[in-house]
């Protein structure tokens, strides 16, 4: 199951009513009060930057809790000064933090910075920390100078006036009359704030503490510093093992630095696909062919049409041949078949029409799943190789404008991808338009309702009569990559929460995955920015940028194999940033144990009008690829946090940041947002001093394998599944786990959290399965009832309702 909220587009870039103070440290605030004992050095830290969230005003004289102003701003009534430019890598000034750093929004776009160099993007160094005074009076938004905002602004006015004027009798007025607003806010705020529910894995005391350390981290990432960094990865390709793919290591190795996190390069081997030959030929029907000679005019050449196979993109720049990394090699001429979107249905209609794939190419309409699973599928069908393309009913004109017009694909766009199966025919992924000219050289019968898409052109059952040549030769060599890594320790070392996102890309790659590694660099500088303080996570926090995300998450699968042990042992959970932003839709993905806390961190906003409520256990079967699948295949808990919108040029030239300044996020606040939601899900996840899980949304993901398994069951003779058994086990543990989430455990202790680390690694066993091709539900009993020997499917079932009461037992504290 999965979570999809819409979401305004102005959402989460609120500005701020009442003016952040200087960003200081307490050694700095001390020395600052004994330097000038006289004058009133207060400094309002960047807290309670949610609606109703207080502000704590730390004093020479102690700490006031001040509530905070409600309502907010639009940011399009903001005036064009408030628009960030703050250099990346620098400490956002106090204006910036009071007007939330958020982009103005206009009916332009963003005007990206236009580094020569990648070297020239690079932040100058390490983000200050000690105090900055404000270059200007503070001023307040317009239309709304309360009676607060004058003051503070008449106080800072005369912290600047030079000379005796300073101790005018006025001042000591001024002062006086913040005083009072002070004490009169706390004293109506005494016995009016009802006390918030306790966190998950959070006493009482605690989860004031979190809250408060949440707000101090909203207010870090910026709007501007998310397109610095975009900017930066899509200045050029970086397929996994180039050149630009290794400088882009070093840039974002050198960023997390300078936000204040101990960073370095982990290399390890890899095999990485380069194309050598690709070719592919079209012999059209004989009665469609130009004679070859007027005097033999029966005779047609073997393949007159070579098709034009380059990805441009609409900049006409985009980087070499599109391929599938991890195709056979070949060279073959064939009929040509169109079997629609490749799957095991789509071939029995071709078989009920009578058309032989043995020995075609077959022409596959990418989009119903793995293109691993559909070349398998094809190989076991005896086809001599694969073309997928993608039709403009899927992602292209069939559902509206394409890009520049529009944010789907262009006909002209081709997806590449990996394929990650063994593999000895050859694949090959084209473009709409290419196919067009394929399937006009088709001559069959229509086929069923839902066969066809939306090209110009039939889509009939036949062989032939159109033929093809088709040549794929791949240069495979092993080289080194580089997963750049940065660690935030723990108070208890041997507990880790790790953070991702691939930094690798087919092209220039500014959504995918531009938009996750701008998210890991908005979460290090607010993490950075609290370290700089008194914080320190309960559990170590780990932030890499994995490469060779886009053939087989091979960066991810590389940290788990060298980090295995500890990772088995006390990761609490993995947060995987992939193609964090393409629109406004909020969507959370991942184990039952986590998604639930990537949910509510959509609550933590500034704005609470940014997304609406999530569902109360949106944890549904978890991604089978991508980076987060090493770790779920340790039992490691996952969630995926992204912001969706149409996203046609997916894996293309056309991923450019011209379409993420277009069409994704033209203001860059969602990108702002989705690293605001990260960071709360990892801080939810590293300062729980007990287990952070929720436990309910574990029911309905087995209650469903339940199901699967009855139906699979049914056509077998001999092998009984007992599924009342297996429902009775079900049963005991939804009760517990209801049990578990209402009522934390009294008090957090080590024993009673390893514990619930113990009941989700048995469960996601359970819910998610192994590695592979797909993850299934009770993946152990499916697996042996498919030997057909019921004494190994029956001790199956026993194993999973021991699993199941194992993990109830855990919940009862």
């Amino acid at each position: 199951m999965r979570a999809e909220i819409a979401a305004p587009r102005d959402a989460g870039t609120t500005s701020r009513t009442v003016a952040r103070g200087s960003n200081v440290t307490p050694a700095a605030s001390a020395a600052r009060t004994s330097r000038s004992s006289n004058s009133l050095r207060s400094t309002i830290a960047p807290q309670g930057v949610a609606s109703g969230q207080p502000l704590v005003i730390a004093t020479r004289l102690g700490a006031l809790i001040v509530p905070a102003v409600s309502g907010s701003r639009s940011p399009k009534s903001m005036p064009r000064s408030a628009a960030i430019r703050t250099p990346s890598g620098e400490m956002p000034s106090p204006q910036v933090f009071a007007r939330g750093h958020a982009l103005r929004s206009s009916s332009r776009t963003v005007a990206p910075p236009r580094p020569s160099t990648m070297a020239a993007a690079a932040p100058a160094g390490p983000a200050p920390t000690t105090n900055t005074r404000m270059s200007a009076p503070f001023r307040a938004p317009p239309g709304n100078p309360g009676p607060k905002s004058r003051i503070v602004r008449r106080w800072l006015t005369a912290r600047r006036t030079p000379g005796p004027l300073r101790g005018r009798p006025e001042r000591g007025a001024h002062m006086r009359a913040l005083w009072i607003a002070v004490t009169v806010a706390v004293l109506a705020a005494t016995g009016t704030a009802a006390p918030s529910a306790a966190l998950p894995g959070y006493g009482s005391a605690e989860s004031e503490s979190e809250r408060r350390s949440e707000s101090l981290f909203i207010d870090i990432p910026s709007a501007q510093s998310a397109l610095e960094t975009v900017t930066v990865v899509a200045a050029r390709p970086h397929a996994a093992g180039s050149r630009g793919d290794y400088a882009l290591a070093i840039w974002l190795r050198d960023r997390l630095r300078a936000a204040g996190l101990n960073a370095e390069l982990q290399p390890f081997g890899a095999t990485v696909d380069t194309p050598r030959t690709l070719r592919l030929e079209l012999a059209p029907p004989d009665d469609e062919a130009p004679p070859a000679n007027p005097r033999h005019r029966r005779r047609a050449p073997a393949f007159p049409v070579v098709l034009d196979l380059a990805d441009r993109g609409v900049a006409g720049d985009g980087d070499g041949l599109p391929f599938e990394a991890g195709s056979g090699d070949g060279d073959v001429s064939a009929p040509l078949v169109y079997a629609g979107r490749g799957r095991t249905d789509d071939y029995a209609v071709l078989a009920r029409a009578r058309v032989d794939v043995r020995g075609a190419v077959v022409l596959v309409r990418a989009g119903a799943g793995g293109r691993g699973a559909a070349a398998a599928l094809a190989q076991a069908r005896a086809a001599a190789g694969v073309l997928f393309f993608n039709d403009p009913a899927d992602d292209g004109a069939g559902r509206g404008l394409t890009f520049p017009d529009g944010p789907w694909r262009p006909a002209s766009s081709v997806e590449r991808g990996w394929i990650g199966v063994p593999l000895n025919i050859p694949v090959l992924p084209i473009s709409a338009a290419n196919a067009a000219p394929l399937l006009a050289s088709l001559r069959g019968v229509p086929g069923p309702a839902g066969w066809g898409g939306a090209l110009p052109v039939n889509y009939p059952l036949a062989r032939g009569p159109g033929r093809v040549h088709l040549v794929v030769k791949l240069d495979r060599r092993s080289t080194t990559l580089w997963n750049t890594v940065a660690t935030i320790p723990g108070v208890r070392g041997d507990q880790s929460v790790v953070v991702g996102a691939y930094r690798d890309a087919w092209d220039r790659g500014a959504g995918q995955d531009g938009a996750g590694i701008a998210t890991l660099v908005e979460v290090a500088r607010g993490l950075g920015f609290m370290l700089h303080g008194n914080w320190r996570p309960q559990r170590t926090i780990v932030i890499a940028g994995w490469d060779g995300g886009e053939i087989g998450a091979v960066g991810a699968r590389a940290y788990v194999g060298a980090h295995r042990v500890e990772l088995a042992r006390g990761c609490f959970g993995y947060l995987n940033a992939d193609t964090a932003v393409s629109g406004p839709t909020l969507a959370v993905t991942g184990s039952a144990a986590i998604a639930s806390i990537a949910a509510d961190a959509g609550r933590r906003l500034p704005d609470p009008r940014t997304f609406a409520a999530p569902d109360e256990h949106p944890g549904g079967p978890a991604a089978p690829e991508g980076d987060g699948a090493p770790f779920l295949d340790l039992t490691v808990p996952i969630a995926s946090v992204s912001l969706r919108g149409p996203f046609g040029v997916a894996n293309s030239a056309d991923d450019t940041l011209a379409f993420a300044t277009r069409w994704s996020d033209p203001d860059f606040h969602l990108h702002r947002a989705a690293a605001q939601l990260y960071g709360i899900a990892a801080l939810r996840l590293a300062d729980a001093s007990g287990s952070p899980y929720s436990f309910s949304g574990y029911a309905a993901v087995l209650r469903g394998g339940i199901d699967g398994l009855l139906k699979r069951a049914a056509p077998q003779s001999g092998i009984r599944i007992d599924a009342g058994a297996l429902g009775r086990a079900l049963g005991r543990f939804a009760s517990a786990a209801a049990v578990y989430d209402r009522s934390s455990p009294p008090r957090p202790s080590d024993a009673l959290t390893a514990r619930a680390l113990d009941a989700v690694h048995g469960l996601d066993a359970l819910a998610y399965g192994t590695a592979g091709p797909g993850r299934t539900t009770f993946a152990d009993v499916v697996s042996a009832r498919a030997t057909g020997d019921p004494a190994l499917t029956q001790a199956a079932l026993r194993r999973a309702i021991s699993a199941l009461d194992r993990a109830a037992a855990n919940l009862l504290f």
